[in-house]
């Protein structure tokens, strides 16, 4: 709905690549959340939650997932399809998810899991960008215009991540230093 409506908004039209780029971007907007879904199976079944994943179950919610980064592909095809063939290099966005889906398919649970919410909020960056850049392609300026009006969001994206990563490794060590003793928790 925000693709299609700011797109209408700037244009005065509806146009089948924002729709299209709506769903893309929404396809891979699910996956976070079903990634975070997945992770939460074993706990939110004891606490007797009906998520989507309950009812899926484990092997459905993982099909679910790689699901929706196919759709986001597709979505892409169907832009390109719309627009002109170069956005189909934006299927560069795969290489991105390469190692979450394998990650996923391979039944990781609980904290593995949570490098596959990075790997997801990191290709749907990906994909935003190498659309934009692809449907812009031929007039560089208005690329440029979009991704400098993006720079504070992929900043607040890249800072959270980092942070992320650090609170994780602090947390990882300090488990590791509790499970010897003696040892020094920095």
């Amino acid at each position: 709905v925000a693709v299609v409506g700011t797109t209408y908004v700037q244009t005065q039209t509806f146009e089948a690549a924002a729709w299209w780029s709506g769903v893309g971007i929404g396809a891979l907007s699910c996956a976070v959340l079903v990634t975070n879904n997945l992770r939460d199976i074993p706990t939110d079944t004891v606490a007797g939650k009906k998520t989507l994943a309950v009812r899926l179950g484990d092997a459905r919610t993982r099909a679910f997932y790689v699901a929706l980064v196919v759709l986001a592909a597709l979505a892409v095809v169907a832009v390109a399809a719309t627009t002109r063939w170069v956005v189909l290099l934006a299927l560069l966005f795969l290489v991105r998810y390469v190692p979450a889906i394998r990650t996923v398919l391979t039944g990781a649970t609980g904290p593995a899991l949570i490098p596959v919410l990075g790997a997801t909020g990191i290709g749907q960056l990906w994909w935003a960008a190498l659309v934009v850049v692809t449907l812009n392609a031929c007039r560089p300026s208005a690329s440029l215009v979009v991704l400098a009006g993006s720079l504070p969001h992929l900043l607040v994206l890249v800072l959270r991540r980092v942070h992320s990563v650090r609170h994780t490794v602090r947390e990882r060590l300090a488990l590791a230093c509790e499970q010897e003793p003696g040892a020094d928790p920095r």
